[in-house]
């Protein structure tokens, strides 16, 4: 058996986002061939590239070329439901920060700013879930590094960095 790892990991990607599932070799010759849910043939080859609109389960069939030995691995994709697409400009040194972020699958949702050395000094954002994007100006903050975190209904979706100079 060949093949039992060798779709690669599971992914977590935003809908419509591009991204490559990558077939690890196998040390003969060997045909790569990736099929969807129903079993239709999508791509021939190693690597795959592709984006999805909907969570998928990709199948690769791996054939070694010398006797026609096939083998099966799948790969899950699932699609993040929330996240923060940019946070600019970063560094931000004119006071005026933007945050773009996504929210497909909550009810409320906020942008935690605080301090990484000193989290007790922190700013939350009432975000409105059906927009995707925010702006805030920064001149209260002193100068350092800051986690921007998104939560949703109450859990933490994606968190990134934000540095004030």
């Amino acid at each position: 058996m060949f093949a039992s790892n060798n779709a690669g990991n599971n992914k977590t990607v935003d809908k419509d986002e591009i991204f490559t599932l990558n077939a690890e070799p196998i040390r003969e010759p060997a045909a790569y061939n990736w099929y969807d849910e129903k079993g239709n043939l999508i791509y021939e080859g190693a690597d795959f590239t592709t984006s999805v609109d909907i969570g998928k389960k990709f199948k690769l069939e791996v054939v070694a070329l010398a006797d026609g030995y096939k083998d099966y691995a799948e790969v899950e994709v699932k699609l993040k439901p929330n996240s923060i697409k940019s946070v600019y400009p970063n560094p931000v040194t004119d006071n005026i920060v933007n945050i773009d972020y996504r929210i497909t699958d909550a009810a409320t949702a906020y942008i935690s700013v605080a301090n990484y050395y000193y989290p007790q000094i922190s700013n939350n954002y009432i975000l409105n879930v059906e927009h995707n994007k925010i702006s805030f100006n920064t001149n209260a903050f002193p100068s350092g590094i800051y986690v921007v975190t998104l939560i949703c209904d109450g859990k933490v979706a994606d968190s990134t960095f934000l540095i004030k100079q």
